[in-house]
């Protein structure tokens, strides 16, 4: 099934797999490229299976690395796989090869992480034919999962510009995922809380979460959030944000943005909608399917966020 949907002829251009059957541990696979005609270029493509594990990111142990901090367990998981990858690498590639990984949601998030690592073995293993100008990582709807040493300060990461530059951080619309980190999960549960407590019917609550109306937290409610905060790692996005829209039945576009069109989590009725009239409200009462519930989700999954539900 690999080799048909990477659309190679024989399963001889499938140089590794290891699928999980356990849904929240990390499966890839590396096969040959031969989108520029050659045969020692290598793509490799990083998922989970399940999504549920996109909100724990938020309530994990960091690590030292890169200088930054970074999701401890899911660096563990890079390190493995780039254990058992860099010896076929070694094997397969030549001077002049190129190395894509692919990864979609916390899949995406392990492809910037094995590129980081590939991209400091690079620098120190001769025996490794390969160019830090020739690894390219394309992420969709990553998490974030790092943050280099001043990322808290300035509201982005600091890296070399000639890793930056091959990392292409593609996101859908108005997806939370990539935008979610321990400071814009708080501000985003506080909004519901407080959003719910206000005399409105339901209309008036979507607006709410659009933004259109005034909502002001409690004084304990923002001591709260703060303290949350300053106890947790807030991790933001690595790469260059391409950003998709739809804005037609089969028609998208697809423009470079910027680091404050990923920083933010700017909150969308969109984001909550279903096919009942009365989203918000079972939103708040929490007895909305996962479909809709991204908040649901954060207070079921995430016991740091528990505290202030």
């Amino acid at each position: 099934d690999v080799a048909k949907g990477l659309g190679l002829r024989t399963l001889e251009g499938l140089l590794l797999t290891n699928f999980s059957t356990d849904p929240s541990k990390l499966s890839y696979y590396a096969a040959v490229d031969t989108s520029r005609g050659g045969a020692h270029d290598v793509v490799i493509g990083l998922h989970y299976s399940t999504s549920d594990s996109q909100a724990a990111l938020l309530d994990g142990e960091s690590a030292p690395f890169f200088g930054g901090r970074v999701h401890k367990g899911m660096l563990l998981d890079a390190k493995a796989v780039l254990k058992l990858i860099k010896p076929l690498l070694i094997r397969h590639l030549e001077l002049d090869s190129h190395v894509t990984l692919a990864g979609f949601s916390v899949g995406g998030a392990s492809a910037v992480l094995v590129h980081m690592l590939l991209f400091g073995e690079v620098a120190h293993d001769p025996n490794l034919l390969l160019a830090a100008s020739r690894i390219t990582t394309f992420s969709f709807g990553a998490p974030p999962v790092f943050a280099s040493q001043n990322a808290e300060a300035t509201g982005a990461n600091t890296l070399p510009r000639s890793f930056e530059q091959r990392v292409f951080n593609i996101i859908h619309g108005l997806d939370a995922t990539p935008r979610l980190n321990v400071r814009n999960a708080i501000q985003t549960l506080l909004l519901c809380k407080e959003v719910d407590r206000l005399p409105m019917n339901d209309k008036e609550r979507l607006a709410s979460l659009a933004g259109t109306h005034a909502v002001c937290h409690t004084t304990a409610d923002k001591a709260r959030a703060q303290a949350l905060s300053r106890g947790a790692t807030n991790y933001f996005p690595v790469g260059a944000p391409l950003l998709i829209s739809q804005v037609g039945r089969d028609e998208y576009t697809c423009e470079v943005g910027t680091i404050e069109d990923v920083s933010e989590l700017r909150l969308r009725p969109t984001m909550f909608a279903d096919a009942s009239a009365k989203v918000y409200t079972r939103i708040a009462n929490g007895l909305v399917p996962k479909p809709v519930g991204l908040c649901v989700q954060l207070q079921q999954i995430c016991p740091i966020l528990k505290e202030i539900v």
